[in-house]
This record gives structure tokens, C-alpha cells and sequence, in this order.
């Protein structure tokens, strides 16, 4: 650890101690930034994204004309928040908030954002000393500065009706969002969303990267095999974590969502609050559901319908990447959220649903922890009639599945001779043999009218087909051929 030596019988010197005060207070500033360097900064560097502990925003809907800020810590890193660091102070500043304290509510001329943001500040204290007149030689009592302390300030930003304003950055941190009536109060509990960079939301400095999918356990549609009519679904994520790489920003972000209260309150989807902006829902179609950032944050918030969801859950027409992790392009919040464009391949995929025939419902399914079931329905199949090739749609499957379940029915009529069979398998576009391909099945037809049912798994690819043949000996043709999908892995 750092310190100033004072040696024997040398003449006291102010500045040593004042030294020595502020090498100490270098020494907890780093050990804290080599602290949370290794749980949110990106590769080794050293911690440069801000974080803080506790300063949690709260407001009585309907009562109270100010926001209370809970007793914390903030830390940000910087050279230019004043006083600037000198020679022996650290860059990286931590500010004490101590009591609660009550921020007011502007007063807007109708409902509007507003954004809570702080920064680390300084404040002096001074007292009566005597101090020597180095002319007359006498000491004389002195208002000097005795006490340096550092705290949080805040202030707030203005937006619309529709949007949080967009950050200041630099030297501010974003503490929460509210949506200020014009009387100056809050109307709603949703209506306030908490914005802090926590230090426990930032993840390890590998992040996610290409090495796993979010953890999903629940996720399934109130749409059943009984009723089919239904947008509304329930959703469970335990962790999901960015793949943020921005400059400045923290490293990845843990995101999450709560299915307490879904048997009372699911999500609906489709809503504004949830809906991707460029995204319109048409029928019999796959859309994807991610949790999002908004710029360097993980937003606590109740508006979509979640009993509690850290981050933007956001239903998108694009489809995840190749590995099915994260989105593919750029998707858009919706608002308050829709001035921030999320990046390709920051969002990660919870999940996918796929629209009905009618387009009045979602396709019912079922599943979590990569593992979905589909129902079998006669509106979401590939039937064509005899044998020969016919290509498999890639609309009938989510992008992001590793391996789909097929359900596939034969039909034949004729008087089959001995040993007559009939063969299917599923490939790659291309593939003739009946003994190649991903999966394969042959039914003997000896005495039989029909086939029976059987369950084909290939890998989730977009370019594939069945191909069914009459092996053996002549006499049976081929009917209806029908393939389904009845569920899938990611």
C-alpha cells in the first residue's frame, strides 16, 4: 500500500500529511476498481464503466411531488469531474450518499420524461484555526478549508411524452426515469423505471459471447390445442446476459424476467409496450422475443405487462444469428425506450412464437430450457401427394432451432407385393439416397393399409427435404404424404 514516510525529528510539513490522506484514499479508490474489474469490465482492463450500490429511486404515485433516492455509493471513472485528480489521487471517485434524500419533481406543462442523473461531487468544510502570520510571527484565527467529502448531486433531463430523454453521459449517471404528470406527481408505479448501473448487473469479462443461450424456463402461450384464440403468453428468463462491446460501456448486462404473477397478468406481445416499432404481426409467421438493453442499462420496469422484467422485452420480426443467440440486426425498443437503437448482436433471444393462420392468436406451444413443444395442426404441414422429392419450408421453423421434431404420416393404396416397403428420409436439398440424409424410416407394408406415425429429429436447417420411395417389390403407390413440425431445440 502506498504511503508517505515521515522520518525521525523532521521538520513538520503540511503537505506530507495531506499526502499521506490522499494516497489512502488512492489506495481504496483502485482496490475498488481492480474489485469490479473482474466482474464487469471487458477483457483485463481496469473498471471504467460507472456502478453504484443502493441510490434506489421510489415515488408514491398520486401523493408526493419529489422522488426519494435511497442511501448509497456511486463510482464513476474520471479526469474531469471537478476537482480534478491530482498527482496522487485516483481518476476513479466514489461519492457517499448517507441519508435519504428528496429530490422535487418538475412541474411540466403536460405529462413528460424525465431522466435522474447523478455525479460524484465534492464538498468543503471550513473552520476557525489559528494560523501563523509568517510577517508578524503571531498565530491569528483563520477561516480555512478543514473538511473535503464526497457525495452524490443530481439533476434532471427533459424528454417527450413518449420517450426518456437520451442520456447526457460523460459525467452523469443515469438513476431512473419518470413520467412526471403536469400537476408534478407520478400517476402510475410503472411509471417510474429504475435505470442504475448496479454492480451485480454486470456480468464476468468473457460476457456471454457465442457460449450459451439465455436460460429460459418457462415459456408458453395461453393459447392451448382447445383454444386457439390467444395472444397472451407467460415468460420466465432466469438470466439472459448482453454482449455489449461499446465504447465506455461496462461489458454485458444480466437480464431477466419474472412469471410470478403470469397466471393473472401475462404478457401480451403484441401491445405497443412491447411490440418492435417496424415490426406489424401477419399470419403463420415466426417472430422473436429478446430482452434489450437501453444504452449502457439494464431498465427495471413494470410497463410491459411483466411482474418484474430487468431489461426491454421487445418482439421483433428479425431473426437471431446463425448460433440463434443474439439479434441479428438492429431492432428498436418500443417507447418509452424507442429513441436507442440496439445494436446487432447485443440483444440476446429468449425466446420465438409464431403467429396463427388466422393471425388472431399465437400457434400454441409450450417448453423452456431449450427444449419447445408445438401442437400438430393441419394448418401448419407440408402435404403433397406420390412419392419423389418436395422441400421443406423454412417458415415452418423458428431460425434459432438446433433440431426440429418431425411428424410425419404416409399413405399408400394397391395391392403391395411381399417384402414391399416404403422409405422416407429427410436431407439436404439435393440428397437421392434413401439411405443418406439426416433421418431415415421404412415401413413394411406386408399386409397393411396404412402406416403407421413416426417421429423424424433433424438439425434445424432451411435448405432440406423429404424424399419417400417404394422399395421391394411393386404393387403399392404412394398417397398423401404430411410433415409437421411438433417441436424443436435451441
Amino acid at each position: 500500500m502506498d504511503k508517505t514516510i515521515i522520518n525521525a525529528r523532521e521538520r513538520p510539513y503540511s503537505a506530507d500529511i495531506n499526502d499521506a490522506q490522499s494516497l489512502i484514499g488512492r489506495t481504496f479508490s483502485n482496490f475498488m476498481r481492480y474489485a469490479h474489474s473482474t466482474s464487469f469490465s471487458p477483457a483485463s482492463a481496469l473498471a471504467s464503466a460507472s456502478a453504484c450500490y443502493g441510490l434506489a429511486m421510489t415515488a408514491t404515485p398520486g401523493v408526493q411531488t419529489y422522488v426519494t433516492l435511497s442511501p448509497g455509493a456511486l463510482m464513476q471513472l474520471s479526469q474531469t469531474l471537478a476537482p480534478a485528480p491530482g498527482a496522487l489521487e485516483s481518476p476513479y471517485r466514489i461519492g457517499l450518499s448517507r441519508t435519504t434524500m428528496e429530490i422535487a419533481l418538475p412541474t411540466p406543462g403536460s405529462a413528460t420524461w424525465y431522466l435522474l442523473e447523478a455525479q460524484v461531487s465534492e464538498s468543503t468544510t471550513s473552520e476557525q484555526r489559528d494560523i501563523l502570520n509568517a510577517t508578524t510571527g503571531v498565530f491569528e484565527s483563520t477561516l480555512v478549508t478543514k473538511r473535503a467529502e464526497y457525495s452524490v448531486t443530481t439533476q434532471w433531463l427533459v424528454g417527450t411524452v413518449a420517450n426518456i430523454p437520451i442520456p447526457s453521459f460523460g459525467d452523469w449517471v443515469m438513476i431512473g426515469a419518470v413520467l412526471v404528470q403536469p400537476s408534478g406527481t407520478v400517476l402510475d408505479a410503472m411509471d417510474a423505471v429504475d435505470l442504475r448501473p448496479l454492480a451485480t448487473l454486470r456480468s464476468a469479462p468473457t460476457r456471454q459471447g457465442w457460449s450459451r443461450s439465455a436460460s429460459v424456463p418457462v415459456l408458453r402461450t395461453d393459447a392451448t390445442p382447445q383454444s386457439l384464440v390467444n395472444r397472451n403468453i407467460r415468460l420466465a428468463v432466469d438470466n439472459a446476459t448482453t454482449n455489449q462491446d461499446g465504447a465506455g460501456y461496462g461489458g454485458g448486462l444480466d437480464l431477466s424476467v419474472s412469471d410470478a404473477n403470469s397466471s393473472i397478468n401475462p404478457i401480451d406481445p403484441t401491445t405497443a409496450a412491447v411490440l418492435d416499432p417496424a415490426t406489424t404481426v401477419s399470419a403463420s409467421t415466426w417472430y422473436y422475443l429478446y430482452l434489450c438493453p437501453w444504452y449502457d442499462s439494464a431498465p427495471l420496469t413494470t410497463r410491459q405487462g411483466a411482474s418484474f422484467s430487468r431489461g426491454v422485452l421487445v418482439l421483433s420480426a428479425t431473426p437471431p444469428d446463425a448460433e440463434g443467440l443474439f439479434n441479428s440486426a438492429v431492432i428498436t425498443p418500443p417507447q418509452p425506450f424507442s429513441n436507442y437503437s440496439v445494436p446487432a448482436y447485443q440483444a440476446p433471444c429468449v425466446g420465438a412464437l409464431r403467429s396463427n393462420s388466422a393471425n388472431n392468436g399465437w400457434f400454441p406451444m409450450s417448453g423452456g430450457n431449450g427444449q419447445f413443444v408445438l401442437r400438430k395442426s393441419p394448418s401448419d404441414m407440408i402435404a403433397f401427394l406420390g412419392g419423389g422429392t418436395q422441400a421443406i419450408p423454412a417458415t415452418l421453423v423458428p431460425a434459432h432451432a438446433k433440431i426440429v421434431h418431425w411428424a410425419v404420416d404416409v399413405s399408400f393404396s394397391g395391392s403391395p407385393g411381399a417384402g414391399s416397403q416404403i422409405g422416407i428420409y429427410l436431407g439436404e436439398t439435393g440428397g437421392t439416397a434413401i439411405d443418406g440424409g439426416w433421418a431415415r424410416s421404412k415401413w413394411s407394408l406386408d399386409g397393411k393399409t396404412a402406416c403407421d406415425p413416426i417421429l423424424l429429429s433433424v438439425p434445424g436447417r432451411s435448405a432440406e427435404e423429404i424424399n419417400t420411395v417404394v422399395i421391394g417389390a411393386a404393387g403399392a403407390t404412394i398417397g398423401t404424404v404430411t410433415l409437421q413440425p411438433v417441436g424443436y431445440t435451441t
